[in-house]
């Protein structure tokens, strides 16, 4: 490649990296740290009119459906809290109900984001004993 070919890149990685410092600690905050970084990138994606990028807006969802799915896949584990989802309930409404257990419960955001998940999943979902089951 030739210098004057390589000189147009230099401006692009330079543009790139000023428009990631511009824009903060944020640009760079990650869902999963806990439930207060959580809100912070995701908080606004529950909305149809969302300021949000469709970027994070996709990344939160990911987020958020990945861990639930994972939940469903351990099965029994003593450690996750069990959940029963309804048959017609999709990844948006788990989404918006994690976004809002979260902004309900301020005392234990500092948790890890897939505690709040399945916290908020058996909070929200809870399953049915059988009348006569013990």
């Amino acid at each position: 490649m030739s210098t004057e070919a390589k000189e147009p890149m230099k401006w692009i990685v330079l543009l790139f990296l000023l428009n990631a410092f511009a824009h903060g600690q944020n640009a760079f905050e990650n869902p999963a740290e806990s439930g207060n970084s959580f809100l912070s990138v995701c908080e606004y994606a529950t909305t149809d009119s969302s300021p949000v990028s469709p970027l994070k807006i996709g990344i939160c969802l990911g987020y958020v459906t990945g861990v639930s799915d994972g939940i469903l896949l351990e099965g029994q584990s003593p450690r996750v809290p069990e959940y029963c989802l309804p048959k017609n309930v999709d990844n948006r409404q788990i989404f918006d109900t994690v976004v809002k257990f979260v902004k309900d419960h301020p005392a234990i955001r500092h948790l890890q984001t897939r505690e709040l998940v399945a916290r908020s999943l058996a909070e929200s979902f809870p399953c049915k004993v059988a009348v006569g089951a013990e």
